[in-house]
């Protein structure tokens, strides 16, 4: 008997706490924000594109350590999805990463987290994966490292 429960138990914490999860045709929230040279961005601009909203913040060591890699992915990818990340940081905090890094993905800012309250992002890294209807397709809670994101971005990707 206790062995059924504690079976039970594993199974319902394994899926309640999954680090993946598929979204069935829920309409990505539209959004408009600026990116850091002050230029506003809007959801709406990527209408008949497959996208991914990557959310992350420069305090997550996981985070930083994840843009790099993502970028060299879709760099050496023949077809790929607009990648566009989402910061919840201060400006000047941002700024001064990706001025380190040299990542050239674009970043958009969610300065009131406005829009990862919309999304209902509840820690970063995490990754939306938005098809070009316009629908959240897969959601990916936590950093992943090159090899799972070519799978995340081919599992994904219409072609």
């Amino acid at each position: 008997m206790r062995l059924k429960i504690c079976t039970s138990l594993i199974i319902l914490f394994m899926i309640t706490f999954s680090t993946s999860q598929l979204v069935h045709a829920k309409q990505a929230p539209t959004f408009a924000l600026e990116d850091l040279n002050g230029k506003t961005v809007t959801l709406d601009s990527f209408k008949g594109e497959d996208i991914i909203l990557h959310f992350w913040a420069t305090w997550c060591t996981p985070c930083k350590d994840e843009l790099p890699a993502m970028e060299e992915v879709v760099k050496q990818m023949d077809i790929a999805p607009k990648i566009i990340t989402i910061n919840v940081d201060s400006t000047a905090q941002v700024k001064k990463f990706i001025e380190k890094s040299g990542v050239t993905l674009p970043v958009l800012l969610d300065k009131n987290n406005k829009i990862q309250k919309e999304y209902s992002i509840f820690a970063v890294p995490t990754t939306i994966y938005i098809d070009k209807d316009g629908f959240i397709k897969k959601e990916q809670f936590g950093a992943m490292d090159p090899e799972q994101w070519y799978f995340f971005i081919k599992e994904n990707m219409e072609l």
